[in-house]
């Protein structure tokens, strides 16, 4: 969507999301929907470079996109208050993605745990 409203160039990248009853394709190890390499959302600028795109949480995790899931694609959001519209706004030449406020809870909270063994290991030296 053409955002030269909030500059020269700018756009955003909008995805609609409704119920999702599957999750995978025959070609990728999947039958009837479900299993094998579960679905992937988000972006990518096709070169590689991490900073060139995004994923989000649940991506090729099975079953977390689907109805009923931990991140059911039609229940959450990204950068809107409607369930299951996720946008991603181009500024200046870079994406800007503000995850949902769900969303950095988990995150900080699986780094706190990531790190705590770290730290356990330390002191017991």
């Amino acid at each position: 969507m053409d955002r030269s409203d909030t500059g020269a160039g700018n756009f955003d990248i909008v995805f609609n999301y409704g119920s999702m009853q599957w999750e995978t394709g025959d070609g990728s190890f999947g039958t009837d929907g479900l299993g094998g390499l579960s679905a992937r959302a988000g972006f990518t600028d096709g070169t590689g470079d991490p900073a060139n795109s995004f994923e989000l949480p649940g991506s090729g995790v099975p079953g977390s996109f689907i109805d009923g899931g931990t991140y059911a694609l039609n229940t959450h959001s990204l950068n809107s208050d409607v369930a299951g519209r996720y946008i991603f706004s181009e500024r200046d030449g870079a994406i800007v993605v503000t995850p949902e406020p769900r969303t950095s809870v988990l995150l900080g909270t699986a780094f706190v745990f990531l790190l705590l063994p770290l730290k356990t290991t330390a002191r017991s030296r």
